[in-house]
């Protein structure tokens, strides 16, 4: 017996859905999806969510029942009301209603020879036994029925040993493997990530395309200001960087990278880009002064370090309490929390020599004539600007 959970309360670390119209072939899939699972190392348990047979009471009309004037609707409509009771009064009892169902006493009704003695009632009036006008037997059957778009459905879960392979390494070779086999195989038949992966998938989908959206943005509200197509790349260079800071600080902290460290990596583009902006200003001021750029650039990093450095710090050391949390509220904020402070950390290191770096790099790529005549120049800070 293997029990787990986690703080979302999803019991499994993986979970598939397998879908298709037979249930012996659903049967036939998943037992040969399942021994797949249980040879890769790492897997700890291997389950799914077929209920076993229950006993239960059929009763199929007899072709002479019809006799008896009962439509099948109507006797399926008696037998549900012997079993689960028709509400025959409600009564108030303070802030409640109380239902009042009469219904067959189980213990007459809960055996076949019971169950066939039941009343059956004729449109007419005319009363006669159950067995009369339907054929009655003991029979198993599934006691829980999964539908996906119509077809059946089971949920394979997985519960893996993380200190030998990740869950989403095991989905990663169920997915060019195991599922084009048996897909193949069993033609009919899909596979799909189910649970909380598939969640994490989707969020992870819209997050990327929220995260581009917002670079984006980013980028016109810089070009607008700076007066300049070209800087907005010098500010936005150092956005990786502190992406890199982020994964590197969950190597170090021992920390899984999950969908919490994506959320994570959202205020730390926006803080990326306000030093790397605070470092560019101060280079497009001493151009306007009239330093040319070299001089600009070196000049930035000492003039700018304590703002720059300041607001890393301090950043960071608002995130160390949570850090240091070993609570298990804080476990699900912590892995946002690394991809914050170890971004802005590392970004901050790089942000101060990189910008004046590329600065430096861009201004003697550029023109120093342009030809003839010389053309008006362009305005002061601009990529495409004319060199001083």
């Amino acid at each position: 017996i293997v029990v787990s959970a986690n703080a979302l309360g999803d019991a499994a670390d993986l979970a598939v859905r397998i879908s298709g119209t037979d249930l012996v072939g659903l049967r036939r899939v998943t037992a040969e999806f399942e021994q797949w699972l249980t040879g890769l190392p790492g897997v700890i348990s291997v389950s799914n969510d077929l209920q076993g047979a229950a006993p239960g009471l059929v009763a199929r009309m007899r072709p002479e029942g019809a006799g008896a004037g009962i439509a099948a609707a109507a006797l399926g409509r008696q037998i549900r009301q012997g079993f689960h009771g028709e509400e025959v009064q409600r009564i108030q009892r303070g802030r409640e209603d109380v239902r009042v169902l009469l219904r067959a006493p189980r213990e007459e009704v809960g055996t076949a020879a019971g169950f066939a003695a039941m009343p059956a009632r004729g449109p007419e009036g005319a009363v006669v036994p159950l067995g009369e006008v339907a054929e009655v037997s003991s029979e198993s059957g599934a006691s829980l029925i999964r539908r996906l778009e119509g077809s059946r459905a089971v949920v394979v879960s997985v519960n893996v040993d993380e200190a030998v392979v990740f869950a989403e390494a095991v989905l990663a070779r169920a997915q060019d493997e195991a599922f084009p086999e048996l897909e193949a195989r069993f033609p009919g038949y899909r596979f799909e990530v189910a649970g909380a992966a598939a969640d994490a998938a989707e969020s992870q989908a819209a997050l990327a395309r929220n995260t581009l959206l917002a670079v984006l943005l980013i980028y016109t509200l810089l070009a607008i200001p700076l007066g300049s197509w070209g800087q907005p790349f010098i500010i936005l260079a150092a956005v990786p960087f502190g992406l890199v800071g982020a994964v590197l600080g969950h190597l170090v902290m021992g920390v899984n990278f999950e969908t919490m460290s994506f959320f994570g990596m959202a205020p730390l583009t926006g803080i990326v880009v306000n030093d790397a902006l605070v470092m560019l200003d101060f280079i497009n001021k001493r151009r306007a002064e009239g330093a040319s750029a070299a001089e600009a650039a070196l000049a930035a990093g000492p003039a700018r370090f304590r703002a720059v450095v300041l607001t890393s710090v301090t950043t960071c050391a608002g995130l160390a309490p949570l850090l240091a949390e070993r609570s298990f509220q804080a476990q699900m904020l912590i892995p946002m929390a690394v991809s914050l402070a170890f971004g802005v950390a590392f970004a901050t290191l790089v942000t101060l020599f990189l910008v004046p770096v590329i600065y430096s790099l861009t201004s003697r790529a550029r023109p120093k004539s342009r030809g003839a005549g010389s053309a008006r120049e362009l305005p002061e800070g601009s990529l495409s600007g004319a060199e001083h």
